[in-house]
C-alpha cells in the first residue's frame, strides 16, 4: 500500500499488502499518513475489501497531551493513539468514514462500499509502529448481471476472478473457488492453480 500512496487503482480485483516486505518484516515508519483509493471495474459495481492477514498497532503510543491525527468525525480513539487503518465510502478522505479506525491483531470483517469507490487510509502514530497486513479488493454487484459470476451469497463478481491462480475467495463464501458448480474449479496437476473448465 505504501508503494501506491495517494493513487487510485481500478480493476476487477487486486491483492493489497501494507508494504513490499509484508509477512517478512513490519512496516515501522513513524508519521505515515497514506491513502489508497480502490475503484470498481465499472460504474455499476461496488467495492469489497477483505483482510487476510492483519497486524496494526504501536508499541508505544502518543502521550495524551500530544495532538493526534484522528479521523474526521470520530468521537473517541479506539486505537488509543496508536497506528490504525480507516476506510472511507468514496474517492477521498472527505468521504464518509466506514466504521471506526481498525487496529490490533484480529482480522476485521469485510468492508463494502455503497458506490464504486472505497478509500483505505493507513496512519502510523506513536513510537515503534508495527504494521503488516494483506487483503484484497473485489469489484462486485448484487443481482445476476451478465457476464458476471453469481456467488452463492447473492454477490456477483467479474468472471476473471473465478478459479483464479491465487485461490482468493472473492465472493466471501468460497463459491468462486469451489470444485462444485457453478465454478467447477479444477486443480492443475496439484500445483495449486485453478481453471474453470467451461469458462
Amino acid at each position: 500500500m505504501v508503494d501506491f500512496c495517494g493513487q487510485t487503482v481500478r480493476g476487477d480485483g487486486m491483492v493489497v499488502s501494507s508494504h513490499a516486505d509484508s509477512r517478512k518484516y513490519y512496516f515501522v515508519s513513524v508519521g505515515t499518513d497514506c491513502r489508497l483509493t480502490m475503484r470498481s471495474a465499472t460504474v455499476k459495481d461496488k467495492v469489497q475489501f477483505q483482510f487476510r492477514f492483519f497486524l496494526v498497532y504501536s508499541l508505544l503510543r502518543i502521550p495524551p497531551s500530544v495532538e493526534t491525527s484522528s479521523p474526521p468525525g470520530s468521537v473517541s480513539d479506539p486505537c488509543n493513539a496508536g497506528s490504525y487503518v480507516q476506510f472511507y465510502d468514496g474517492k477521498d478522505l472527505h468521504s464518509e468514514p466506514l466504521g471506526t479506525p481498525l487496529c490490533g491483531k484480529t482480522i476485521p470483517r469485510p468492508v463494502l462500499s455503497t458506490g464504486n469507490y472505497l478509500t483505505l487510509r493507513l496512519v502510523t502514530r506513536g513510537q515503534q509502529p508495527r504494521v503488516d497486513f494483506v487483503g484484497d479488493f473485489t469489484s462486485f454487484r448484487i443481482g445476476k448481471p451478465e457476464p458476471y459470476f453469481s456467488c452463492h451469497n447473492g454477490k456477483c463478481i467479474p468472471s476473471s476472478l473465478v478459479c483464479d491462480e491465487r485461490d482468493i475467495d472473492n465472493c466471501g463464501d468460497g463459491s468462486d473457488q469451489s470444485a462444485s458448480p457453478p465454478a467447477n474449479c479444477q486443480r492443475d496437476g496439484g500445483r495449486g492453480k485453478c481453471s474453470a473448465p467451461n469458462a
